[in-house]
């Protein structure tokens, strides 16, 4: 989970995962969601383990809790169906923009087909959980991520060439030095494996990417942008958008620069970001904030909403961000934006974060919707 939120682009698991804020949260989450056992309960001493060990979790624990997790934040939709004998069971497809699955009872596949899935995972940017029962030297009875691997090459004795299979492992239990492992090793039933799936290809827009002016236009500003994941560049649109510089504590240096929309201010009363993808796209997830607590738009005198457009060219809320948010609704919080996402019936290629005031006045840019970072899925 960490893996995600910190390489690939998953803000919404943990948008800082060096944070100690974030870290926290996360790791409570986990340990809500993934069931263990003591290891000195009944079931403990069926398994053989040792009895000051803790707790231990199962494979299929793991599998379930991972999906659990997933599901907390938008990657994972949970189904339902009906099996042969008539009893309902739950399962997860590729709806789900993180799918996973693996062994829940030792491996039995052969040697080779091990090391093939493997080194797929890896080559699609997934670490593989490796999880051990029993004796295993140095690995036994933990999970580890495999997240590389490596072909060395050296002469034996007769100098001639000889390659061999390392892999590059993460123990997660206080070792920071970088481990290799013999892929030998994996030539014995002894454990399995975990694997997780992206289904969806995707883009994290963070607001840093745009490069906007500190400043809101009376008038429309078109621009592309390269986001900072995904390959994918997108037009934008805007009217009345542009960056808030924020100073450090001490108010000697910019810090951070904020996207915020900005309709309350006389000869204004409209503020919009449009995007537009050549792709089709499935769902979207993104965080979103009022500036300050004095500065939202009240719904009776204004709108602010997040839309799209559909195949007849019309705009079509999807999140109207004041009346469809529970209480204490948007935020106003700096580190804490409320976080939203959305699914859409049939893929759509535009949408936008649109602010309507009804009375701007003041020669001050008020009314300001803060636009925090954006993952959008596209359709497959």
């Amino acid at each position: 989970m960490d893996y995600f939120a910190r390489n690939v682009g998953y803000t919404s698991l943990a948008k800082d995962p060096d944070f100690t804020y974030d870290k926290r949260i996360l790791a409570k989450e986990i340990f809500e969601e993934v069931p263990t056992i003591p290891a000195d309960s009944f079931l403990g001493q069926l398994f053989g383990v040792d009895p000051n060990a803790g707790t231990f979790t199962l494979p299929s624990s793991f599998i379930y809790g991972s999906h659990q997790v997933l599901k907390n934040h938008y990657l994972a939709i949970q189904k339902t169906g009906i099996d042969e004998d008539g009893e309902e069971y739950t399962y997860y497809d590729n709806d789900s923009q993180v799918v996973v699955y693996g062994d829940t009872l030792p491996s039995l596949n052969s040697f080779s087909v091990k090391i093939e899935n493997i080194k797929d995972s890896i080559d699609h940017g997934m670490p593989v959980i490796w999880w051990t029962f029993g004796d295993a030297g140095d690995y036994s009875d933990h999970y580890m991520n495999i997240y590389a691997y490596e072909n060395w090459v050296g002469t034996d004795s007769n100098g001639n060439t000889m390659t061999h299979l390392m892999f590059k492992l993460r123990f997660n239990w206080g070792e920071t030095q970088t481990i290799y492992m013999d892929s030998q090793l994996l030539d014995a039933v002894n454990g399995g494996f975990v694997f997780f799936e992206e289904t969806h290809d995707k883009v994290l827009i963070n607001p840093s990417d745009y490069g906007y002016e500190c400043q809101y236009f009376f008038y429309e500003l078109e621009k592309y942008v390269t986001p900072s994941v995904g390959n994918e560049t997108f037009y934008t649109n805007r009217l009345r958008t542009g960056y808030v510089d924020h100073y450090d504590s001490t108010n000697s240096y910019v810090d951070a620069q904020y996207l915020v929309l900005s309709a309350k201010r006389e000869g204004a009363g409209e503020a919009y970001l449009e995007y537009a993808f050549n792709r089709g796209i499935d769902w979207i997830y993104f965080d979103v904030r009022w500036w300050s607590s004095y500065e939202q738009i009240s719904q009776y005198s204004g709108e602010a909403l997040f839309q799209y457009k559909d195949t007849n060219g019309n705009w079509v809320t999807a999140i109207d961000l004041q009346s469809d948010i529970p209480y204490p609704y948007l935020s106003t919080l700096e580190d804490y934006p409320t976080k939203l996402y959305f699914r859409f019936d049939e893929p759509i290629y535009e949408f936008r974060f649109y602010v309507q005031s009804d009375y701007p006045t003041g020669t001050r840019n008020k009314g300001r919707l803060v636009i925090g970072e954006i993952n959008v899925f596209f359709d497959e």
